[in-house]
């Protein structure tokens, strides 16, 4: 997915939905991948209309793996890509190649 959508500043924008998003937070939704603001789950669900996080399916290391976050802000306007505990529930989306 980064690699079509490339490392273009306003990826936070291209792939969010254009509606759902909290604070006109809404995208263009360029791409058509239509991402929603599920936020994560952590014990409850938190975020919700405000992010979207992806697992990735790359492991940084046993208990941890990449998330790619989109926000309502724009503070990922280029995404945040961070490892994230494997315990937190976070939204899986497959692309196909």
């Amino acid at each position: 997915m980064l690699t079509a959508v490339g490392w273009q500043s306003n990826k936070n924008k291209v792939l969010k939905s254009q509606s759902g998003w909290s604070e006109n937070g809404n995208g263009s939704d360029a791409f058509g991948f239509s991402v929603l603001p599920a936020g994560y789950y952590n014990g409850s669900f938190e975020h919700v209309g405000d992010e979207a996080n992806f697992w990735s399916s790359f492991d940084h290391y046993s208990d941890y793996t990449y998330k790619l976050t989109l926000d309502n802000n724009m503070k990922c306007d280029k995404g945040c890509i961070n490892d994230e505990n494997k315990n937190v529930g976070n939204s899986v989306r497959c692309v196909k190649n």
